[in-house]
């Protein structure tokens, strides 16, 4: 009797914390907007783009996204 078994393979992803904030031409950093919990950036901003109603590459255009910080800054 022959049985074949998968390889265990965790479905659960670490999700990071991504902001949404203003873009800004001095370096200095924008008014934060919203957060969000994802897996990886792209599906953050996809997340962005839809609670704002643009297309993601607009989205970027207009705004910044970045990973927060561990130390929660």
């Amino acid at each position: 009797m022959f049985t074949h078994t998968k390889p265990y393979k965790s479905n659960i992803m670490t999700n990071q914390t991504f902001i949404l904030e203003t873009k800004t031409k001095n370096g200095v950093r924008g008014e934060q907007i919203h957060k969000v919990v994802s897996p990886s950036l792209s599906e953050a901003i996809q997340k962005f783009a839809a609670i704002k109603d643009l297309k993601p590459d607009q989205l970027i255009e207009l705004f910044s996204v970045y990973e927060q910080p561990t130390n929660g800054k």
